[in-house]
């Protein structure tokens, strides 16, 4: 490493050791068969594991102050005055859309389908409980279709399930897994029932891709990469390190966390829903 010093700066603040940092990141020791062996790593490797790093802190970060917000908003009956806030973050339509615009643009149908509910649905509900004359209204924006075409697991089985699915897969590609995804949404019925996600789905006619009809428009997405990005590997060794911090905030966010336990990206989005969603009810 020519410059240490960015190293330094992000080991201070960590409460982490520098030699141990740039060892589990730059030279980790991994199992090979009954024997532990060193690992040199390539400059993308180690570029690989810093992107993992940030974003297994952010994602503890967020988890610990959702968690931390709401056992300060924690009243003992449900008639305490409160204050709730929806934070709808902007939506992404680039001239090449990946991974990282399908993890925003589905955080965002979430929190519309939840102003939605709250602003259309349970709103004209409450008048009718007191007795308003009201017709009414289906503004026509269920966007469960959509949600379900992303986030779908078990007899649905949506972009994000087959993604990890297609992460464990010893001989899967991007390619395969682009195959499967038009396989499930766009191919041949047999008989089945359509699911409604299926009007939200086409596939790229020119691209290894797909696109999928959003609330704000429609979006068409370039699926290079995806199952790289979507494992997001941390190692134990970095996380020995992390666990054993100076920083009391920082240990605690890596109380003896084994890797399996980390999540990947597309599960930490799924898992952010459930904290937010908690967090508003």
């Amino acid at each position: 490493m020519p410059d240490p010093s960015q190293a330094e700066r992000a080991c201070h603040i960590l409460g982490i050791p520098v030699a141990e940092f740039t060892r589990a990141v730059l030279r980790p020791r991994v199992l090979a068969g009954r024997e532990w062996v060193t690992q040199a790593r390539t400059k993308q490797q180690a570029l690989d594991e810093l992107g993992s790093l940030s974003k297994t802190l952010y994602e503890k970060s967020f988890g610990a102050l959702v968690d931390r917000i709401n056992r300060a908003l924690d009243r003992p009956t449900s008639k305490s005055t409160f204050i709730g806030v929806l934070d709808i973050a902007g939506f992404e339509i680039f001239e090449v859309n990946a991974y990282e615009q399908l993890l925003i643009n589905y955080t965002n149908e979430k929190l519309q389908q939840f102003f939605n509910h709250h602003m259309f649905v349970l709103e004209q509900e409450e008048y009718a409980r007191e007795g308003i004359e009201w017709d009414y209204v289906n503004f026509g924006l269920d966007l469960q279709p959509t949600i379900d075409l992303i986030e779908g697991s078990g007899s649905v089985i949506g972009v994000l399930s087959l993604l990890d699915e297609e992460c464990i897969m010893p001989r899967a590609t991007d390619l395969t897994f682009t195959s499967k995804l038009h396989q499930l949404w766009s191919g041949d019925l047999h008989g089945e029932e359509p699911h409604p996600g299926r009007d939200k789905y086409e596939p790229s006619r020119f691209e290894q891709g797909f696109l999928v009809h959003h609330y704000a428009g429609k979006v068409e997405y370039h699926t290079d990469g995806w199952l790289e990005k979507n494992k997001d590997p941390l190692n134990d060794n970095l996380i020995r390190v992390l666990t054993a911090s100076s920083e009391p905030y920082v240990a605690s966010l890596f109380p003896n966390s084994p890797t399996h336990h980390l999540l990947s990206p597309s599960q930490l989005a799924l898992q952010m829903h459930t904290l937010s969603g908690k967090n508003g009810q």
